[in-house]
């Protein structure tokens, strides 16, 4: 059940409406006009009949009002051909109706996935988007196409689109989930909170704070399970490239590591040279002084005496 409609006099500029704003405008016109008898089927046909319209962004389509009497008073919006129209086969609550609009909104999506966060910077989005996977028709409660994301890796794994399923009351298809993963479409799916829906609603103030309330929270963070994670062809080069830039990087610092130790142990060994060389420097100078000592020793007169007197060649 649709509570939300674009109401346009022209099909050109459209105003968003609730079903609670036509309830209180007909409920107005009895008060005024308390001796007319006007049944709020007919109030809707004098007054909005032809002028409603889905709240697509793109592709609107024409819905209706609907009163359903018992056993409950219930009041929604429907596609308005049904026979023509693949989207008017979908039931859902009015929760699931309310959390697509809300979700197809936000630009910056903050995705916790097993509690990591991944970030989806929202180019394009649609509700009820309509595709075929593997020779099947689906429809996504909201089709997002991204330029960004946070680690960038998922814009290559995922090519830049992502499938998100509101679950309620039902969970997404298994045939759906194998077909999109064999497309290469990524699916997330998140829970509707049984402490955030809107069936209780019963008034305009009422569904709009709930509104604003569930779109800030949403806004903030969006718990979730990606059940169709397929890995993009250049995502799988991108790893790979990914992988062999680290190899490549271990093997430069192993070499880099390799010629630190060489250019240390050439440094020692300059050392130890230049050791060797202020030695042999020194032992040269000794050996000079000692060679002048002996010179001067020799040449003195007593000396010689003293080795001519014993018979000591010199």
């Amino acid at each position: 059940m649709k509570i939300y409609a674009n109401y346009s006099d022209d099909g050109k500029t459209y105003k968003l409406i609730s079903i609670f704003d036509i309830i209180d405008k007909y409920k107005q016109f009895c008060k005024i006009n308390p001796n007319i008898k006007l049944e709020i089927e007919d109030f809707y046909k004098e007054n909005y009949k032809g002028k409603l319209f889905s709240t697509h962004k793109y592709n609107k389509l024409k819905v209706s009002f609907v009163h359903k009497r018992s056993p409950k008073e219930i009041c929604f919006f429907k596609y308005a051909q049904i026979n023509d129209n693949q989207y008017a086969i979908r039931e859902e609550t009015i929760s699931h109706s309310i959390y697509k609009d809300i979700i197809s909104e936000i630009k910056v999506l903050n995705l916790f996935i097993k509690g990591k966060l991944v970030k989806i910077y929202s180019e394009f989005s649609e509700i009820e988007y309509r595709f075929n996977a593997n020779g099947e028709l689906y429809i996504a409660d909201v089709y997002i196409m991204f330029n960004k994301s946070e680690p960038m890796e998922y814009f290559y794994k995922w090519k830049g689109r992502l499938c998100f399923e509101i679950k309620h009351t039902h969970a997404v298809d298994i045939f759906k989930i194998k077909n999109c993963y064999y497309e290469g479409i990524p699916i997330f799916e998140h829970t509707i909170s049984s402490k955030m829906t809107f069936e209780n609603v019963t008034s305009s103030n009422e569904l709009k704070d709930g509104k604003n309330y569930v779109t800030k929270m949403l806004s903030e963070k969006i718990y979730g399970n990606i059940i169709s994670d397929p890995s993009s062809n250049e995502y799988i080069n991108y790893c790979r490239c990914i992988n062999e830039n680290y190899t490549l990087k271990s093997e430069i610092n192993y070499l880099i590591n390799k010629n630190n130790d060489l250019l240390n142990y050439q440094n020692e060994n300059k050392h130890q040279m230049q050791m060797l060389k202020d030695v042999i420097s020194k032992t040269e100078i000794q050996n000079e002084k000692l060679s002048d000592f002996k010179t001067k020793v020799m040449s003195s007169k007593t000396i010689k005496l003293i080795l001519k007197l014993y018979n000591i060649e010199y």
